[in-house]
């Protein structure tokens, strides 16, 4: 079964992801062991624009992918961002200092870590009508979300998707964060699981199979490997994602 991991932070000296390259060719093949065969980087949005990075960011993927070749591993190496939800999101993407999964239209966005909604809905709404699908990260370890689960079924009923991180299922977060995750699946919106790895290791090492194998338990087999598998991979491929509801 060939994974695809759509979260993670593994471009060097970039954001809070590894300082090495070595280390991160590391976690690529950690990765690769895991059967993960599409590895999309996505580095966060703040980090890159601050440093004044993009261009790095593409050259890492370059030479990340000529080490690939050179050593034999099995795996695709994409770019994405993981962008923070702010006004300036939108023009953000206009001027390509936002990046969307691989080119795709679907755009990976990190909600603000606080309870206060603020103007975060419109902007959003305002990334949708740019045309993209914003893939929320992570909603089962923001508070935002935990206290009001409403909030994300509306999201999803217009037309967001959600990314679960494999390590909430594990227990990594805590038991809030796992509770939620399960429910998340339960209730049928939760459409991709992605590690969010940062390090090669330690608590954020790759471990989407890990969280495979525990979602297998939540859902069956089926419908864990969609969201592990299937959405993914079309994600990736800019088609489109099966949704349960």
């Amino acid at each position: 079964m060939k994974l695809c991991d759509i979260h993670t932070h593994i471009l060097p000296s970039i954001d809070d992801g590894p300082d090495t390259i070595q280390e991160t060719v590391e976690i690529i093949k950690l990765s690769s062991i895991q059967n993960v065969f599409n590895i999309v980087a996505t580095p966060h949005k703040k980090d890159v624009n601050e440093s004044g990075t993009i261009g790095k960011i593409q050259e890492l993927i370059t030479e990340l992918r000529s080490i690939i070749v050179h050593d034999g591993l099995d795996i695709n190496i994409l770019l994405g961002m993981e962008n923070h939800v702010d006004d300036k999101l939108s023009e953000d993407i206009k001027k390509g200092n936002a990046l969307s999964i691989n080119n795709s239209r679907f755009i990976l966005v990190e909600m603000p870590y606080t309870t206060d909604l603020g103007d975060s809905e419109q902007n959003l709404l305002n990334v949708q009508k740019l045309g993209y699908v914003p893939v929320i990260a992570h909603p089962e370890r923001m508070e935002i979300f935990q206290k009001d689960p409403g909030l994300l079924r509306k999201f999803v009923s217009n037309g967001m998707l959600t990314q679960i991180t494999s390590g909430s299922l594990i227990g990594k977060f805590g038991d809030d964060a796992k509770t939620y995750a399960e429910s998340i699946f339960i209730e049928d919106i939760g459409h991709v699981l992605s590690s969010d790895t940062h390090r090669a290791a330690g608590w954020r090492a790759p471990d989407l199979l890990q969280g495979y194998e525990l979602l297998k338990g939540v859902l069956g087999t089926r419908k864990a490997t969609h969201i592990v598998c299937t959405n993914p991979l079309n994600i990736i491929n800019n088609s489109a994602v099966i949704k349960f509801r």
